[in-house]
C-alpha cells in the first residue's frame, strides 16, 4: 500500500487558494505598472508642452493662447491627480493582497510540511516492517541438522 496523505484534498485547496491570491497580486501589479506608465507619459507630454510654450513665448504669442495652454495644463493636472489617487488606492490593495498571498502560501507550506513528515514516518514504518519480516524469515529459515 502506497502513502496517501490524509489531508490531500485540503492541500489541493490550499494550493488553489495560493494560486488565486498570486494571480490577484499579479493583476494589481499590472494595474500599478499601467498607472506608472501613464504618469510618465503625462510628465513627458508636459515637458514637451512647456518647451513648445517657451518657444512660442519667445516668438511673441498672444494672451489667449497662453491662457488656453494653462487651462489645458489644469485639466491634465486634474487627470494626473486622479491617477495618483487611484495609484495610492491600488498600492493599499496591493499591500493587503500581498499579505493575503503570504498567509495563503504559509498555510500551504504548513500542510506540505505535515505531508512530508507523515510520508517520512510512513516510509520509516514500512522499512521497519520489511526488516522485521526479513529478520523473521531468516530466523525461520531452513536449519541444517546433523553435524
Amino acid at each position: 500500500m502506497s502513502f496517501r496523505f490524509r489531508l490531500e484534498t485540503i492541500l489541493k485547496l490550499r494550493r488553489s487558494q495560493e494560486r488565486a491570491e498570486q494571480l490577484a497580486l499579479a493583476g494589481l501589479r499590472q494595474q500599478l505598472a499601467a498607472i506608472d506608465r501613464r504618469l510618465e507619459e503625462i510628465q513627458h507630454a508636459r515637458a514637451l508642452s512647456r518647451e513648445a510654450m517657451t518657444r512660442e513665448l519667445a516668438s511673441g504669442v498672444i494672451a489667449n493662447e497662453v491662457h488656453f495652454q494653462f487651462e489645458c495644463e489644469k485639466e491634465e493636472d486634474a487627470r494626473r491627480l486622479k491617477l495618483i489617487e487611484r495609484r495610492i488606492e491600488l498600492e493599499e490593495e496591493y499591500q493587503l493582497q500581498a499579505r493575503a498571498f503570504t498567509e495563503s502560501r504559509q498555510k500551504r507550506e504548513t500542510l506540505e510540511k505535515l505531508s512530508d513528515d507523515e510520508k517520512a514516518a510512513y516510509v520509516l514504518d514500512r522499512n521497519r516492517r520489511e526488516q522485521q519480516e526479513s529478520d523473521e524469515l531468516f530466523l525461520r529459515g531452513p536449519r541444517k541438522t546433523g553435524m
